[in-house]
């Protein structure tokens, strides 16, 4: 027994004595795996990096950067673009600069309106994989016949945006009151065109609206503000029925022997109607469209207030005309004249009243509305 436990002892030391044991693999595998994957991600980056700036030092050679304007560039640049989709876009591009880096900006030439697509491009990259794919969406295929008219058949030309856009012009420009779209006929009849048209509420149509006028004033601004002549403004002042006080503001000029007008804004009136407080809100309306140093004119009613606006103007706005540019309203004048002429016969019914309780223009409208011509003659001849 003890010869026998003696050799289990010598086993034991020799294996004590034996090389370390290894650690698991496992470890071993994840501590060698760390190491080369940020290594080879940092080196990836920095090879990245070293493409880019490559590829820019050689831009700026080719194209002569540091001895060239940008518009030069540009040029030089145009003359290699061998591509057919440029052609779908307003050439040349703008030139604008974000933090340093030069860019190209390509304005899609087939939407009309105040805001059309537009996309960036850094002018040392020559890729047209973004303009394509822009192409591709603003123009797409042409389907088969059959596929066209089921398309039809089903209301494929409905999107949510455009139903939306012209709704709101509709409702703008044909002076219908935003609650239209809440008609149940009306309703009806979309619905009939078709089945699932979203139809938006008063309140988003009225944002829709004053959305569309943000992005207007930009495109209107600029024409105005490139037109090289002298501009005219028509100004009027209006209550609606739940007595809310607006200032109606129209800006118009000729171009080729064709008149154009614009209306600029409708501006709320929150204080009284003093010559102070309108030219104010005139003169920050101008200052938006950046047309305040080429009004020539300004149209009016005959009323007093108006005068102490263009007074004031001059206080407010550089190389101002002051009382030279007042033009007083012809037919404010007119209507004047008759009314003076028909309170001759106003008059006369007011002395034949029995209470006298009407004033003159309750008796004007009744004069309008009476068709009796021999009545009116007799009240005439009894002065």
């Amino acid at each position: 027994m003890a010869r026998g436990n003696g050799r289990n002892k010598r086993r034991r030391r020799n294996s004590g004595s034996s090389q370390p044991t290894n650690p698991p693999a496992s470890s071993v595998h994840s501590s060698d795996e760390d190491v080369p994957s940020t290594s080879t991600s940092a080196a990836a980056a920095a090879v990245e990096l070293s493409k880019r700036e490559a590829k820019i030092q050689e831009f700026n050679l080719r194209y002569d950067v540091a001895n060239k304007t940008k518009e030069q560039v540009l040029a030089a640049q145009m003359n290699n673009w061998s591509s057919t989709v440029y052609d779908h876009f307003v050439m040349p591009p703008s030139i604008i600069v974000v933090k340093g880096d030069v860019r190209y900006k390509f304005v899609c030439a087939e939407h009309k309106g105040p805001s059309p697509p537009a996309l960036t491009r850094a002018r040392w990259e020559d890729s047209t994989s973004n303009l394509i794919r822009h192409v591709d969406i603003c123009t797409p295929s042409i389907p088969p016949a059959g596929q066209a008219i089921n398309d039809f058949a089903h209301g494929s030309t409905y999107t949510k945006a455009s139903f939306r856009f012209l709704l709101s012009l509709w409702i703008a420009r044909r002076h219908r009151p935003f609650k239209i779209v809440h008609d149940a006929e009306l309703i009806q009849l979309f619905r009939m065109l078709h089945s699932k048209v979203e139809i938006p509420s008063a309140q988003t149509v009225s944002r829709d609206i004053r959305e569309i006028f943000s992005l207007s004033r930009e495109y209107v601004a600029k024409q105005l503000q490139d037109f090289p002549g002298r501009l005219h403004l028509g100004i009027d002042g209006w209550t609606s029925p739940n007595v809310l006080s607006f200032l109606g503001i129209t800006v118009h000029y000729v171009v080729d022997a064709e008149m154009r007008t614009f209306i600029l804004d409708f501006v709320k009136l929150s204080q009284n109607h003093t010559g102070k407080y309108l030219a104010e809100e005139l003169a920050a309306c101008l200052k938006a469209y950046g047309i305040e140093k080429k009004i020539l004119g300004i149209t009016g009613d005959n009323a007093t207030n108006n005068d102490t606006l263009v007074a004031e103007l001059e206080l407010l706005l550089p190389n101002w005309y002051s009382m030279l540019a007042r033009i007083r309203c012809l037919a404010h004048i007119l209507n004047l004249i008759v009314k003076a002429i028909l309170s001759l016969f106003a008059a006369q019914r007011r002395a034949a009243s029995s209470d006298g309780s009407e004033d003159e223009d309750t008796e004007l409208m009744a004069l309008e509305d009476d068709g009796d011509d021999t009545e009116m003659f007799a009240v005439a001849t009894q002065r």
